[in-house]
């Protein structure tokens, strides 16, 4: 595709770009996808036969009178294996495409891919979600290749959204930039509070057995699942505070760059999560946000 961009006509274009489309939407993890690997059976309950959970909704957190387990664990890894390779082969597609400028690239193309690589993200925040932890759980103690299963989910969602971030800054140096600004904003918002918010909750409820690694940590570690029942809680390599501190420090270091009105009117929106993210416990971010901080006090005194 790459090799035959510049030669492409409109409607080889739109077909290109749906094709990617296609292949992002079916390697998002979707609630309704888990359901066949899932059985439900009540705590209490003294049947031997698991009842089939026929809720496509994730399972509440609190509803405690609920014991989930995998009816069938090894097709659920296979099929999330397979939906993680096919969105790393598509993001090699896209990272061709981004190489060969987006100016052959119509703007409703570029926001085809980007909405994509938004769900995709969107979807694993759920699948990250505490409604969601006893499923991750269950992976993480069964080791081998759930846990790299686990592990990719969260490679997939770096990556994802690091394509997004880099096609969506790209634009800003276009004719569309007034066009997309205040979705790039809103993205960056979103991203940058939800990762506030997920130390947050690992600091209340207790950290996981390792520290996310400074510099952002694109590269993951195999991380070796407990043969006991010693730990209930996911190390940090299997949390979203590893797979989103990279994220979050090319975002910063983006809005840092920007020209002085643009920062000054729109990246100081952010301010107040700025603040929260300096006391980070990833040296990286506490880095890139001491840099935004530094250049708004430089903007400031030189209005």
């Amino acid at each position: 595709v790459t090799s035959l961009s510049g030669t492409l006509n409109a409607q080889q274009w739109d077909t290109v770009i749906n094709s990617v489309k296609v292949l992002l939407t079916s390697s998002t993890i979707k609630t309704t996808a888990l359901q066949p690997f899932m059985v439900s059976t009540p705590k209490s309950s003294q049947a031997t036969t698991p009842t089939t959970t026929t809720n496509t909704a994730p399972p509440p957190a609190e509803a405690a009178d609920e014991y989930h387990t995998f009816s069938s664990q090894a097709d659920f890894t296979s099929d999330l294996m397979s939906n993680m390779y096919r969105h790393q082969l598509t993001l090699g597609v896209i990272a061709g495409l981004h190489e060969k400028g987006l100016g052959q690239l119509a703007l409703q193309h570029v926001q085809t891919i980007t909405a994509s690589l938004w769900a995709f993200y969107q979807a694993v925040v759920e699948f990250q979600s505490a409604a969601m932890t006893k499923w991750r759980t269950d992976l993480w103690h069964s080791g081998g290749s759930d846990v790299v299963a686990l592990q990719h989910v969260l490679q997939q969602q770096t990556a994802g959204l690091q394509c997004y971030f880099t096609l969506s800054f790209a634009l800003l140096k276009t004719s569309h930039k007034d066009t997309v600004l205040k979705d790039v904003i809103r993205a960056c918002k979103e991203v940058l509070q939800h990762y506030s918010d997920v130390e947050a909750e690992s600091v209340d409820g207790g950290a996981g057995q390792a520290g996310t690694p400074q510099g952002g940590g694109e590269q993951q570690q195999v991380v070796v699942a407990p043969t006991g029942t010693d730990s209930k809680k996911l190390p940090s390599q299997c949390t979203e505070l590893h797979s989103l501190a990279p994220v979050v420090i090319l975002i910063t270091h983006s809005l840092s760059r920007w020209p002085q009105n643009e920062f000054l009117e729109h990246v100081v929106a952010l301010h107040p999560i700025f603040i929260t993210l300096i006391m980070s416990g990833e040296l990286g971010i506490r880095r890139e946000v001491a840099g935004y901080f530094e250049q708004w006090a430089k903007l400031v005194a030189g209005r």
